[in-house]
């Protein structure tokens, strides 16, 4: 039994907190569909946007689309965020795709 994702990246959001837990910055943009290279394209420039010390604080989760065992009758998808990590997000912009 569990949640399990399909994979896919829908959507990115991340947050940069303050020193006090505070968030300062957030970004949020998701899609019905799978990202497109022109979308991720976008979300880069956004990212590319942050100086060097907002990206060291910066959090990041995908939007994906999962299903969960735990209500057997109710087998339709739903959007959830997975987390991420820079390191995925970097891999996002080069490859333009990622499993999650």
């Amino acid at each position: 039994m569990g949640i399990y994702n399909d994979g896919n990246v829908y959507g990115v959001l991340w947050n940069i907190y303050d020193d006090d837990g505070n968030s300062t910055l957030n970004y949020d943009i998701k899609y019905e569909q799978k990202m497109t290279r022109e979308q991720i394209d976008e979300v880069k420039k956004e990212y590319d946007k942050l100086t060097l010390e907002q990206t060291k604080e910066i959090q990041i989760k995908f939007y994906t689309k999962a299903t969960t065992s735990y209500e057997p009758a109710n087998s339709s998808s739903f959007m959830m965020l997975w987390p991420g990590t820079y390191l995925m997000l970097e891999k996002l912009f080069l490859m333009g795709d990622i499993v999650i």
